[in-house]
């Protein structure tokens, strides 16, 4: 991973939208149920940190399940991609899940979740960004053919 991404608030107030600063850097709320932009993404990809493009999850690990407006992963592409936070507020007890990168929030994880790893990370659809897989150079491909 590459280091890390430090920031003032101010300059997070620059690069982020209004929506992703209340979520990556204040952990608010902010999309209604169902609407969020990857909420109904089916491509293949890769989800990526709103704040600072660290590759995350995979779609390969995205789960199906009905979460409202958040969106499921059931693994990160490398446990060192985030950071898990346990929160011991007695009124809401949670455990969040940050950018280990950037420190920006991105949302949850339960114990809940599916096969393999039984984890579910549900995360808010503004602190991510979608990228589809490059696609392979031809010049490179018809080279790599040749040699064979």
């Amino acid at each position: 991973m590459k280091r890390k991404a430090r920031r003032t608030s101010d300059q997070w107030r620059r690069v982020l939208t209004p929506d992703q600063f209340r979520v990556l850097r204040e952990k608010e709320d902010t999309e209604p149920a169902g609407t969020g932009e990857h909420y109904d993404n089916e491509q293949e990809g890769t989800y990526l940190c709103a704040g600072c493009r660290a590759e995350l999850f995979s779609s390969a690990t995205k789960d199906k399940s009905e979460t409202g407006r958040l969106i499921s992963f059931y693994a990160p592409i490398s446990s060192e991609r985030v950071k898990i936070e346990v929160v011991d507020d007695p009124k809401n007890p949670r455990t969040e899940v940050m950018c280990s990168r950037c420190d920006g929030y991105l949302g949850q994880v339960f114990s809940d979740g599916p096969v393999p790893t039984h984890l579910e990370y549900r995360l808010k659809p503004v602190a991510l960004l979608f990228k589809k897989p490059e696609k392979a150079k031809r010049g490179l491909r018809k080279r790599s053919l040749k040699r064979g």
